[in-house]
């Protein structure tokens, strides 16, 4: 989605959002885990995707625009869906997650149990997968600011 098409708006109860041609428009921006992610909003759908991914999910395949979520907004503050875990081998594997977003608008957290695979893809158990989104600013005021973020410690979300 061009930056072109952001638009504005309070990170999560903004009604009025402009929608591009096929996909919610990202409304604000947030870290996870040294990449930043975006998320989408239209109606009670939301999604978030990696907007810069850190350099070793990039090396794994994680692309901009990438979805790690896809759900709804149940009442404004809980969210519930879907969390992607990444592999090489085995691809995106989709989980059920649930999580809230803190009283100040400052950090969303989604919890789930992502499915353990082994080296032929079947699945040999589950994990408890913690995710914490922390505020970065809202779509305008982060244009620009985009590189691709550094390597660190972590994960996130492979396999």
């Amino acid at each position: 989605m061009p930056m072109e098409n952001l638009v504005q708006l309070d990170p999560l109860t903004d009604a009025d959002a402009a929608v591009p041609s096929d996909d919610a428009p990202i409304t604000s921006y947030w870290d996870h885990n040294g990449s930043t992610m975006g998320l989408a909003r239209f109606e009670d759908q939301r999604s978030i995707v990696y907007v810069k991914p850190r350099r070793v999910l990039v090396s794994a395949g994680i692309e901009e625009f990438t979805v790690l979520f896809e759900g709804k907004s149940v009442d404004g503050r809980t969210y519930t869906g879907e969390a992607y875990s990444f592999s090489g081998t085995c691809g995106q594997i989709a989980y059920p997650v649930s999580g809230t977003v803190s009283a100040d608008n400052s950090t969303i957290v989604l919890e789930g149990k992502a499915p353990k695979r082994d080296g032929s893809c079947t699945q040999v158990g589950t994990r408890t997968e913690r995710m914490l989104f922390t505020f970065l600013g809202t779509s305008d005021s982060m244009q620009g600011d985009f590189e691709v973020a550094s390597d660190s410690e972590g994960e996130d979300g492979e396999e």
